[in-house]
């Protein structure tokens, strides 16, 4: 799994009543994140198995490290701020990163807790991270998160410190993080080209979810990078931006009512949580016991050539009347040796749309007439160029058609059907993998079914 940060905004929490805090907050702040984490670290050398893999390894019946990033990361995606600040603490807690991946942790901590609306905490870990970010790679996305932690804590005294120490960072050149010019307002916060791209990337992997495990990752990918040239264009920006706005706002809403509270929304989110850790397993599982090679294409294909055909089709197009009169004029025109189309424009109904069609096989659809079946069998009769001599009938309007083109069948080459070979092939294997995984699961875990249960396969 990708470790990536996404820069989504940050939820409104309530204003609290402001406090008197000593101008000098930064530094209290940044001494008492810093020494959370030493305190965290230091329990965690204490508390972790002996390991040979870099001090990784949970305690027997417990996450690893890199289990508990998977599960932040996931988290993230669907966010559940406070839980993924758990998730990162708790793997950090077990292999205490070092260096600047420490100040990155932090970071994502911090984030985190800021996206939840915990702020006292949040602003904790944004100054630590900051103290220790000797690249100085989080300034530009710690800057806005800690002005706007303190206006939401009532702070705007000491967020006025903070704004001129920042470089000059002011309320109204703050964005939400690097992302390009202003494309809306949300307060004081700036929605730029990275919220709405890392929105709408967030939004295709959704909407493609249901194909993941029917194409490789690559392909996967390049899925969602043609998907997303749809939003390119300024037609298809500008709904997807009040989209967006809309989602903030609701989401702050719930956020702001509580609904996170009530005891049906706790149980969605367990459900929710419950489903992301079995999708992760399930891809990772998928990802290491399906393997797919240019052998196995070549067997798969060869066992089943006859699925590979390309049917015999034909391609037509129509003169289309609603008139009997118009009837008698197309036949008197077509006889007089005038050309088709010239005729289909002087007396046909909606010529431009009744010009060629696709490919048409002799079980296809024909729309427009009552009997397709009818219809079809007769234009396979037809020679590239032939006009029928009979109107077909059809609701209020008849047809003459000409046969444009047709084709015999053939079989398709390997390279022809390469990608419809591949899918089946993968979705094969997976059935079989997931039938094996679950055969597995069940004698690890002592599955028995009571007396008379049935046990068939899903």
């Amino acid at each position: 799994m990708r470790d990536e940060v996404t820069f989504d905004l940050p939820p409104r929490a309530p204003r609290r009543a402001p406090a008197r805090w000593p101008l000098a907050i930064g530094g209290l702040v940044v001494g008492l994140a810093i020494g959370v984490l030493v305190g965290s670290s230091n329990r965690a050398h204490e508390t972790e198995p002996t390991t040979t893999s870099g001090g990784t390894t949970a305690p027997s019946g417990m996450l690893t490290a890199q289990e508990h990033v998977a599960l932040a990361e996931r988290l993230e995606r669907n966010q559940l701020y406070a839980r993924a600040a758990e998730a990162w603490r708790e793997a950090s807690r077990i292999a205490p990163p070092v260096g600047d991946a420490r100040a990155r942790r932090l970071f994502r901590i911090g984030k985190n807790l800021h996206l939840a609306g915990q702020y006292d905490e949040a602003l904790a870990f944004l100054f630590a991270a900051e103290a220790i970010d000797s690249t100085r790679q989080w300034k530009r996305s710690i800057d806005p998160m800690v002005l706007e932690a303190l206006s939401a804590l009532g702070r705007e005294d000491v967020r006025a410190y903070q704004a001129l120490e920042r470089a000059g960072v002011t309320p109204e050149t703050t964005t939400s993080q690097p992302g390009g010019e202003a494309l809306a307002r949300i307060g004081n916060e700036v929605v730029t080209q990275l919220d709405l791209d890392t929105f709408a990337r967030r939004m295709v992997r959704r909407q493609l979810a249901p194909q993941r495990h029917f194409m490789t990752a690559d392909a996967f990918a390049d899925g969602v990078e043609r998907a997303m040239e749809q939003f390119k264009s300024p037609e298809q920006r500008r709904p997807l931006l009040e989209s967006y706005v809309t989602q903030e706002l609701m989401y702050r809403e719930a956020l702001a009512y509580g609904v996170g509270d009530r005891d049906a929304v706790k149980a969605s989110l367990v459900d929710a949580r419950r489903q992301i850790l079995i999708d992760a397993y399930v891809d990772h599982y998928l990802s290491q016991s399906v393997q797919i090679d240019d052998a196995g294409i070549a067997d798969a294909y060869n066992a089943h050539r006859d699925q590979y055909t390309e049917l015999e089709a034909v391609r037509v197009d129509a003169i289309v009347v609603d008139r009997e009169e118009a009837k008698h004029l197309v036949d008197a025109a077509l006889a007089s040796g005038e050309a088709f189309d010239a005729v289909r424009k002087a007396h046909g109904v909606d010529a431009d749309n009744n010009a060629v069609t696709s490919w048409i096989t002799r079980d296809g659809t024909l729309p427009g007439v009552d009997d397709a079946r009818a219809v079809l069998a007769h234009l396979f009769t037809l020679e590239p160029g032939q006009v029928s001599e009979r109107w077909f009938a059809g609701p209020n309007r008849w047809s003459r058609y000409r046969l444009v083109e047709r084709r015999d069948q053939r079989q398709l080459t390997l390279d022809e059907s390469r990608d419809r070979v591949i899918g089946q092939l993968r979705q094969r294997k997976q059935q079989e993998a997931m039938q094996r995984l679950q055969e597995t699961l069940r004698g690890k875990y002592a599955v028995e079914f009571p007396s008379g249960e049935s046990e068939s396969q899903p």
